[in-house]
């Protein structure tokens, strides 16, 4: 059922003339990788700054204050360039297995609230809360922490407390 759907998309003039464009098609892709890498960078850096691995002089809220801004226009603008992108020749992605793996983080997360029962963040922690902060603190318990010959529970944990309080 799906991937007729997706045929029916690509086999559309517009689809068609998107996917052929000399102009359009390469600076629509050159400027989504382009926002990919900016959104990448800008959670790189935030991660270093939250684990306490880089950006120690600068305070948390005086990071984050700069660098959210720059974090949402890249999401906004990969998402503004990706919808036509996918729209070109939807039938591919959908084929395509790198694709649908970075796809399935967004499917998880709207898997895990309905079988909670609300799709309202306002109704408690979500995905977003409890769940992730547990594989977040084994990644860095593994990565960064481990590796120091530290406690990693207790430094993850003060590690957090402190980025929440700030």
């Amino acid at each position: 059922m799906i991937p007729d759907l997706l045929g029916l998309i690509q086999d559309r003039a517009w689809s068609a003339a998107l996917a052929d464009s000399i102009w359009v098609w390469p600076l629509t892709e050159s400027a989504h990788v382009l926002l990919i890498g900016v959104f990448l960078g800008t959670v790189l850096m935030m991660g270093l700054r939250l684990v306490g691995a880089a950006y120690r002089s600068v305070p948390v809220s005086a990071f984050t204050g700069r660098l959210l801004p720059w974090t949402r226009r890249a999401f906004a603008g990969m998402a503004t360039t990706g919808v036509p992108l996918f729209l070109a020749t939807p039938r591919d992605y959908y084929e395509n297995p790198f694709f649908r793996a970075g796809a399935r983080p967004a499917r998880a997360r709207r898997r895990a609230r309905v079988r909670r029962g609300s799709s309202d963040p306002a109704d408690g922690p979500g995905v977003d809360g409890p769940v992730a902060g547990r594989g977040v603190r084994r990644a860095v318990d593994r990565v960064l922490l481990a590796r120091r010959g530290r406690s990693p529970r207790r430094d993850v944990t003060l590690v957090m407390t402190h980025t929440v309080a700030a």
